[in-house]
Order: C-alpha cells, then sequence, then structure tokens
C-alpha cells in the first residue's frame, strides 16, 4: 500500500506495533502532538550511545579503563561471560574502546542497545 501512496493512520498504545509498522509517526499525549517524524528518525535523534558489550570472564580488570569511555550502566553475565551496558561519554569512544577490546582479545561481541518509541515516549511525556 506504501508504494501506492496509500496512508494508514494506526491509533494504539501498543508501542511495539508502532516501531514494526509505520515508517513515520505522531506521539500525542494528553491531546498535544509530542514529537513528529520518521521513526528512525526519532530513535536515531534520542539515542544515548549505548552498547551492550560480552566479554571474557577473566578480563574484569578492564572496568578500570570504562571510564576513559563513559560510564557502566548495566551489568550482568552471560553464561562464563560478563554483560556490561556502557553509556559513552561521545560517539568517537565508541570505535577507540572497540579497539582496544580487540586488541587485547576480551571482546565476545557486542551490540547497539537503541531506545524503543516507548522508552521515547516515557522520556518526553516523565514530567507531565
Amino acid at each position: 500500500l506504501n508504494k501506492q501512496g496509500v496512508t494508514i493512520i494506526l491509533s494504539t498504545h501498543d508501542m511495539n506495533s508502532v516501531t514494526k509498522l509505520c515508517k513515520e509517526i505522531v506521539l500525542i499525549n494528553h491531546g498535544k502532538k509530542i514529537i513528529s517524524g520518521k521513526t528512525e528518525d526519532i530513535i536515531n535523534e534520542k539515542r544515548k550511545i549505548v552498547y551492550e558489550f560480552e566479554i571474557k570472564s577473566e578480563y574484569t580488570e578492564m572496568n578500570l579503563h570504562i571510564s576513559n569511555y563513559g560510564k557502566i550502566v548495566e551489568s550482568g553475565k552471560n553464561f562464563n561471560n560478563n554483560l556490561l551496558q556502557i553509556q559513552f561519554f561521545d560517539t568517537s569512544l565508541v570505535n577507540k574502546f572497540l579497539l582496544e577490546a580487540l586488541q587485547h582479545g576480551y571482546l565476545v561481541s557486542y551490540r547497539e542497545i537503541l531506545p524503543s518509541i516507548q522508552d521515547i515516549f516515557i522520556e518526553l511525556t516523565s514530567n507531565t
């Protein structure tokens, strides 16, 4: 339908369906528009530069170096490895951290943690 130029207006409280179905959104709270635009652009605009790293468990001393890059916002375990969510001070520091992790061989995997539309809505309406 989109390729045919058809617009569908979807009114929902299910933010997961919004992310899956909508290319453009308008978030409304108490009858007032709080944000609008392309879903992908809104998510990118509100991203917090948070990445989750799976680190080999024997490299816990690396925590001392994290303060050079950002702060740990969450930590846990995945089998025998450590999981760390790090919020970086700046996007340029992500690659520097990855380079160090690869050079020292303690990185198992990583992924960026993007905010959901639900997270964004809560952030934008938390003071209302």
